[in-house]
C-alpha cells in the first residue's frame, strides 16, 4: 500500500472454465502440444480457477486472490490473502521452469520486506504449481513445488 513504485491497477482476466477458451480456439491436443505458449496460458488460467475455489471454501472476510506486476517488471502469477497472511504463487506447465518461478516469489518477497516501516508480514508460503505428476517438494529455498493435480486433493 506504501510502494513509492508503481504497480499495476488493471485488472488480468480470466474464464471461469478455460475450456471455454479452449474451445473458441479451436484448439485440440495436438495444437496445443505444438503451441506451449497457448496451452500455458490455458493451464494458468486451469490454476487460478482452482485456486478460486479453494479460497472460497476458507471463512472470513478479507480472502483474495490477485496478479502482482510492478513498474520494473516483476510479475506473480496469484497472490492469496487470507485471514490478513498471504501467499506468493508462480504457476508453470513445466517443472523445468520451477527455478524462474521461484526467482520471481523471492524478488518480490525481498522487495515487501525492504521497507521495515512498512510493517509488512513475511509470506505464509511462495509455491510453484507445476503440471507434472510427482511429490511435492520444498526447495532450499524455501519455495514449495507443488503438482496442480493436488490442488483437487
Amino acid at each position: 500500500m506504501r510502494s513509492k513504485a508503481r504497480v499495476r491497477v488493471k485488472p488480468k482476466r480470466y474464464f471461469c472454465d478455460p475450456s471455454i477458451a479452449a474451445a473458441l480456439l479451436e484448439a485440440t491436443p495436438d495444437r496445443l502440444l505444438q503451441d506451449t505458449q497457448t496451452l500455458g496460458t490455458l493451464f494458468e488460467n486451469l490454476v487460478i480457477r482452482d485456486l478460486r475455489v479453494f479460497l472460497s471454501t476458507y471463512g472470513g472476510l478479507g480472502n483474495s486472490l490477485s496478479y502482482y506486476r510492478d513498474d520494473s517488471g516483476l510479475e506473480v502469477d496469484a497472490i492469496v490473502e487470507h485471514d490478513g497472511r498471504w501467499a506468493g504463487i508462480e504457476i508453470k506447465l513445466s517443472d523445468t521452469k520451477a527455478d524462474e518461478g521461484a526467482k520471481s516469489l523471492l524478488a518480490l518477497r525481498r522487495k515487501v520486506l525492504a521497507n521495515p516501516a512498512a510493517r509488512n508480514s513475511e509470506p505464509a508460503s511462495l509455491a510453484v504449481i507445476v503440471s507434472r505428476e510427482s511429490p511435492s517438494y520444498t526447495r532450499e529455498d524455501a519455495a514449495m513445488v507443488i503438482p496442480a493435480s493436488l490442488l483437487g486433493a
